[in-house]
């Protein structure tokens, strides 16, 4: 079962860099539709051990084109710093509605590559 995902953004130079959603309680927020992240641990092929230290990287998300679209482009081109991106995860509870279920936050993150689809 899909777990709803919602960002809030907040850059350097631009502030509050408002999505288009528009649900009670996460007005402003950007619905995100895919979300990727993972840590590789390097190990020798010889031995199968660890070689090196924890490799973090970056954080993958998807989402629809909106309001936010052009700021997050020039944030990008001017490299401005996001000083807080929450993600809000939600799931569904028994009793068939969504709760906020987990919070993710990043600190000073910069955006690395904005792809259309």
């Amino acid at each position: 079962m899909p777990m709803p995902l919602y960002a809030f953004v907040h850059g350097k130079n631009q502030g509050k860099i408002e999505g288009s959603c528009s649900i009670k309680g996460r007005e402003g927020a950007m619905q995100v539709q895919a979300f990727e992240y993972s840590v590789d641990l390097p190990k020798s092929p010889q031995t199968g051990l660890p070689t090196g230290r924890r490799v973090h990287n970056p954080i993958t998300i998807t989402k629809e084109i909106d309001k936010a679209s052009p700021k997050l482009f020039q944030a990008l081109c001017t490299g401005e710093q996001m000083t807080k991106v929450t993600l809000d995860w939600y799931r569904i509870n028994p009793q068939g509605k969504e709760e906020k279920y987990y919070t993710t936050e990043l600190e000073n993150a910069t955006i690395v590559l904005i792809r259309d689809w």
